[in-house]
């Protein structure tokens, strides 16, 4: 699978990660990856931007705005993944 395909899923918020799909799970676009909890309130769901296998999930509870917190591998390039991807 081309490295251009792979999505990085991102955190949008700060809170505490739970996910709805496993290690190794296929997902299609749309599908919620995982939420994203403030204790204080709120949620956001995370959702997969490609078709592909979700390969990677951090291990830390927690996120903020910009960590990585899964990778998706697809098999269609995606438009925010160019220059040189394996340094990110």
């Amino acid at each position: 699978m081309p490295l251009e395909a792979m999505q990085q899923v991102v955190s949008p918020a700060e809170g505490i990660v739970t996910y709805h799909a496993r290690l190794g799970d296929t997902v299609r676009t749309g599908d919620v990856i995982a939420t994203v909890v403030n204790p204080l309130g709120g949620s956001v769901a995370i959702e997969a931007s490609t078709d592909g296998l979700l390969f990677a999930r951090h291990d830390q509870p927690y996120a903020w705005p910009g960590k990585v917190i899964g990778k998706v591998a697809g098999k269609t390039p995606l438009p925010e993944r160019s220059g040189k991807l394996l340094t990110d």
